[in-house]
């Protein structure tokens, strides 16, 4: 996954090991520019999104990671719940 800058290479597997064990589906997406970093965030992300109890064994970079991830789902519910978090997130790599 090239949607967050690569430093963050464990925390983004974890993070997309966990969403995709849910049989989700990435499709198209657009490029960003983080840190000289080309990017390529996903459209939209279709499948069910993980339960909250199998959040628990994630660190809290991991779970932004998917949070933001999350901002993408085809569920606007879903985004517009992981987008309100992520608005308060200050990382330079975290976009709402």
């Amino acid at each position: 996954m090239q949607a967050f800058p690569s430093e963050l290479g464990t925390e983004v597997e974890e993070a997309v090991r966990l969403l995709m064990s849910a049989r989700s589906a990435l499709v198209g997406g657009f490029d960003v520019s983080v840190r000289g970093q080309r990017l390529r965030i996903p459209y939209r992300i279709y499948g069910e999104p993980p339960p909250p109890e199998m959040l628990d064994d994630l660190g809290e970079v991991a779970r932004t990671v998917l949070g933001c991830l999350l901002t993408r789902h085809h569920n606007g519910h879903v985004r517009q719940r992981h987008a309100e978090k992520a608005i308060s997130i200050d990382a330079d790599w975290v976009m709402p």
